[in-house]
């Protein structure tokens, strides 16, 4: 008597399945811990800085822009870089502007071992309101 073979197609579909069900709670779990950054803010431009170009893969310009926030003006600066700059000519002094920015840092070890750490706001676009 001949021995059954048993077919292989069922394992391979189980395989496949088990990756696709793999992929898809790796990118559930990815989208439900992802933090969105990117935020908006309208004010008043204040001050148009000068371009500064540190090389010539990076440079930027800083607009700073007036805000009321809880009853107090804020001055935010915020810094529109390489290709993005481009998105900063045009405007003037005392416009109404609409910014989508989004927040950068990073830290460095300074003398003593202590940790600093800087900020930043990178503008991503800009329009008059």
């Amino acid at each position: 008597m001949k021995p059954k073979s048993t077919p292989s197609w069922p394992i391979k579909i189980n395989r496949e399945l088990t990756l696709l069900l793999l992929t898809l709670k790796k990118n559930i779990m990815a989208k439900k811990y992802r933090i969105k950054n990117e935020h908006e803010i309208d004010g008043y431009i204040v001050h148009i800085g000068n371009v500064v170009s540190h090389s010539p893969k990076f440079t930027y310009r800083n607009l700073v822009i007036e805000v009321l926030a809880d009853g107090y003006k804020q001055e935010i600066p915020i810094s529109f870089i390489n290709e993005r700059m481009s998105l900063s000519n045009g405007f003037a002094l005392n416009e109404h502007v609409h910014i989508t920015f989004q927040a950068r840092g990073n830290s460095k070890i300074i003398t003593g071992g202590q940790r600093k750490w800087y900020a930043n706001l990178e503008g991503l676009n800009i329009s008059k309101l």
